[in-house]
C-alpha cells in the first residue's frame, strides 16, 4: 500500500448483470453489489484463478509438459474487514501452500506457456493507449477460454481498472473515510506498527510469511499485527466508514462509469460459469 492518501484509499477499497440508470441512487441492492464487486475487491478471485490454473495444466499436458497438481497460491487479505483473532488467515495459507516445482528449464517451456513474442495483437483503448499483448500459448489459450477471446479478456482488465481507479479517487475524497484512516495510523504508530493502512499491515504479514523460513516467528507477528489492527479498528470505526465510503463511491457512479461496470459484469459472469464448471470437473 502506498503511503500516499489516494493510494492508501485505493488499496483498502480492488460481475453481473445490472441496469445501466441514469440515476444512481435508485438501483437496488443487489445491483450495486454487483457493481462494488467490479469497481472494489472480486469475490471470486480464488475461482478465475483455479480455473486458469487447470486450463494451463491441461494445455502444457498437450505440447507435452507436466505442470504438478498445487494447493492455490497464497494471496493477501482483502481489506475490508478486521481480522478475527485467529489473525489474518494467513498461517493457515500458507501451511497448506507447499508447491511442487515445475522445471521450468526444459526447452520451448516458456514458449508453451507465454506463446511467441511474434505472435501478438493490439487493443486500441478509448482514451488513446494501445494495449500489445500475446495471442499464443497456453496462458493465452486458458484467458480465450474463459473470456471468449484474449482480447475481449484484455478488454475486460483495462475497462475495469479504470472504474477502479475513478472508485478509488471517490475513496480518497471522502473526508469520513481519511479521518477515520488517519486515526487508525496513528494509533498502529503508538503500537510499534507504523502503517500508512490496513492493507499495509496485511502486505506486511504476507511478506514475512515468504521471506521468513521460521513460520512460527512470522505466526507471532501476524498476531501481533492483527491484535493491534483489530484494537484500533475499533477506536476509529475504520471498516464501517470503508464500507459506508465505498457504498456512496458506487451510488455517485455516472452513467457511463455505470454502463461499463454493468459490460464488465455481464462478461465476467459468463465466464466465472464456465470457471465454475472447470474447477468442479476437474480432477485432484
Amino acid at each position: 500500500m502506498r503511503a500516499s492518501v489516494a493510494g492508501s484509499m485505493i488499496g483498502l477499497a480492488a460481475m453481473v448483470v445490472g441496469c445501466g440508470s441514469t440515476q444512481p441512487a435508485t438501483a437496488p441492492p443487489t445491483a450495486r453489489d454487483e457493481l462494488a464487486s467490479v469497481a472494489f475487491e472480486d469475490p471470486q478471485a480464488q475461482t478465475f484463478a483455479g480455473a486458469r490454473a487447470q486450463l494451463v495444466r491441461r494445455c502444457m499436458a498437450e505440447r507435452g509438459f507436466t505442470l504438478p497438481t498445487a494447493s492455490p497460491a497464497p494471496s493477501i487479505p482483502t481489506a475490508d474487514t478486521p481480522p478475527s483473532g485467529a489473525g489474518y488467515g494467513l498461517f493457515a495459507q500458507f501451511a497448506n501452500a507447499e508447491r511442487p516445482r515445475a522445471d521450468a528449464t526444459e526447452p520451448g517451456f516458456r514458449r508453451a506457456l507465454m506463446g511467441s513474442a511474434r505472435q501478438t495483437g493490439t487493443l486500441h483503448l478509448r482514451d488513446g493507449a494501445i494495449v500489445t499483448y500475446r495471442t499464443s500459448g497456453c496462458y493465452a489459450h486458458a484467458m480465450a477460454t474463459l473470456y471468449g477471446s484474449v482480447r475481449h479478456y484484455q478488454w475486460l482488465v483495462f475497462t475495469r481498472n479504470t472504474v477502479r481507479g475513478t472508485a478509488g479517487e471517490r475513496l480518497a475524497r471522502d473526508p469520513r473515510l481519511a479521518g477515520a484512516l488517519t486515526g487508525w495510523t496513528r494509533c498502529m504508530r503508538m503500537r510499534g506498527f507504523p502503517y500508512p493502512s490496513p492493507e499495509a499491515a496485511r502486505q506486511d504479514v504476507y511478506d514475512a510469511y515468504m521471506e521468513d523460513s521460521d513460520r512460527a516467528r512470522a505466526r507471532r507477528r501476524e498476531l501481533a499485527i492483527a491484535a493491534a489492527d483489530r484494537y484500533c479498528a475499533e477506536r476509529t470505526g475504520i471498516y464501517p466508514e470503508l464500507a459506508r465510503a465505498q457504498h456512496d463511491a458506487v451510488r455517485r457512479m455516472s452513467s457511463d462509469e455505470r454502463a461499463a461496470a454493468v459490460a464488465i459484469a455481464r462478461s465476467r459472469a459468463t465466464a466465472l460459469n464456465r470457471a465454475r464448471r472447470i474447477v468442479t470437473t476437474s480432477p485432484g
